[in-house]
């Protein structure tokens, strides 16, 4: 039996108030609720947390990844299928927001080769979304890894991500399979949702299902999915 890949999206701009960020709180409650729309075989107090800081369920039955960004929440979910395997997932979405200070974050924690990869961009608009992809597709990688104290900090130990163009280089690092989105919603703004998951064959290089679990679906388009089976080159540290 085939593992089960799937991300389950929420946007919570339409319960929220006008101009208001949903509560850290409900963004919470809201992980664990899409997390139970994917899976409700185990109740809650079923989630345990490793060494390394992922959380997991008690029974490895599946494992999963929880993430949110201003008023948007994503869930990466996958089942074992009654396979040896172990599998890991990680994702991570952030709002494209514009900031000054993305040159210095970047000069910091990323690499050469993405830092060239956002100071081609075209204009300042494109920089920003640029360093996003960048972004999440790191925290993705200490998602699924695990990132011992949860400190944004350890973005700086994750193998650069060698691009090529606009994408990267292969949907293949270090083991994972990554698929990057865009998300964008009219009252929610613009997301980059990026989402790994382990590769034990052929057959885990296939894209996740998303499913909507909320009332007011973004538009969700892929920036790319899975281009090949090679590692990238060039995936020294920066």
């Amino acid at each position: 039996m085939d593992a089960t890949f799937l991300v389950g999206l929420s946007c919570l701009s339409a319960g929220s108030a006008a101009g208001k960020t949903p509560s850290p709180a409900a963004l919470h409650d809201e992980g664990r609720r899409v997390l139970f729309q994917l899976d409700d075989r185990v109740p809650p107090a079923a989630i345990q947390i490793e060494l390394s800081g992922r959380p997991y369920f008690a029974d490895r039955h599946a494992d999963f990844s929880i993430s949110h960004s201003r008023s948007m929440v994503a869930v990466s979910h996958v089942s074992t299928g009654g396979l040896s395997c172990a599998f890991h997932t990680g994702c991570d979405i952030q709002f494209i927001y514009s900031s000054r200070f993305h040159k210095t974050i970047a000069s910091r924690f990323f690499g050469e080769q993405e830092q060239r990869y956002i100071a081609a961009a075209a204009d300042n608009a494109e920089q920003d979304t640029r360093f996003c992809k960048v972004w999440t597709l790191k925290e993705c990688f200490l998602k699924a890894r695990g990132s011992p104290g949860g400190s944004v900090f350890n973005i700086k130990d994750v193998p650069c991500f060698a691009f090529d163009g606009l994408l990267p280089a292969s949907g293949i690092v270090h083991g994972l399979a990554y698929f990057l989105y865009e998300c964008a919603d009219s009252a929610a703004g613009r997301y980059i949702l990026a989402v790994g998951r382990e590769v034990c064959g052929a057959a885990d290089t296939r894209p996740p299902c998303i499913r909507w679990v909320s009332d007011t679906p973004a538009h969700v388009s892929s920036l790319f999915v899975d281009r090949g089976v090679t590692p990238a080159p060039a995936l020294a540290k920066g």
